[in-house]
């Protein structure tokens, strides 16, 4: 069981294909490392070369049987999942019905949302529930039943999220990302989620957005990396999420990533 973290009111949750055939062309590539060298080739000396070392290939073409492999120093590659750009990656582990652990990857995307795959068997991960979104995520961060998406401010144009979108023209802000929080809700029957979306929290400064997320284990705060004013500590406690505190570049240095000890009592930046 997974005790639910957020608080926050849900609104409707954005309808997500479960297709029956994943599509080809470029993400997730699962590796494991293996006992023994496999599929690798012996350069001078011994050592272990992978023959496509810095060939790019398409994806549908990476470890297809009877083309180019890619393995060496005992890893093994095992499986693609193509058809998006893939931004981010994060793991969790659930107990279905029957008691047994399942494993997924939470991955993030340019354009195509947040995708969930059943990675239980790490050779054929399959599609278990996502969160579609048109924004470019960067960082993604699940701890319990919540999910939290951080979004950057491009000069390129404005990725960000619909619902960061939104406030963005409400505040006349047109140039702020920030971080879109979703509700998962795991069927223990079918093994599969559905999510529903809590809310979005626009950073403080303009230009500034969010590179890396961290929950903190409580699940009522969240750590915001702004990549360019520092920290920002957002409280989950209320209907819409708000700032805590700022701690400014002047304080943190370049900071790029924050963990928090096992009790909470601690943040850790990197």
């Amino acid at each position: 069981m997974v005790r639910r973290t957020a608080t926050s009111r849900a609104l409707p949750s954005r309808a997500f294909p479960m297709p029956r055939m994943l599509p080809l062309a470029a993400l997730l590539a699962l590796v494991l490392v293996a006992p023994a060298m496999v599929a690798g080739h012996q350069g001078e000396g011994g050592d272990p070369l992978d023959p496509a070392h810095n060939l790019p290939l398409p994806c549908e073409a990476v470890a297809t049987p009877g083309l180019v492999p890619r393995s060496a120093m005992n890893i093994a590659h095992l499986a693609n999942v193509c058809g998006f750009v893939g931004t981010d990656i994060e793991f969790q582990s659930r107990v279905d019905a029957n008691g047994d652990v399942r494993d997924y990857a939470f991955v993030g995307t340019m354009g195509a949302g947040t995708r969930i795959f059943d990675v239980t068997d790490p050779a054929h991960p399959f599609l278990a529930g996502g969160f579609a979104d048109p924004g470019w995520q960067n960082d993604v961060h699940v701890r319990g039943d919540l999910l939290v998406l951080a979004f950057d401010w491009l000069v390129v144009g404005a990725h960000v999220s619909d619902c960061l979108q939104q406030k963005n023209l409400e505040s006349a802000e047109p140039e702020q990302g920030g971080i879109d929080v979703v509700r998962l809700n795991y069927d223990a029957s079918t093994g599969l989620f559905r999510t529903e979306h809590v809310g979005c929290y626009q950073a403080t400064f303009p230009t500034a957005g969010s590179h890396t997320v961290t929950i903190h284990p409580s699940g009522d705060w969240i750590s915001v990396n702004t990549a360019l004013a520092g920290i920002e500590v957002v409280d989950m406690r209320g209907p819409e999420p708000k700032l805590a505190q700022h701690l400014p570049t002047s304080l943190l240095g370049d900071a790029h990533d924050v963990s928090f000890s096992g009790d909470g009592n601690t943040m850790y930046v990197a």
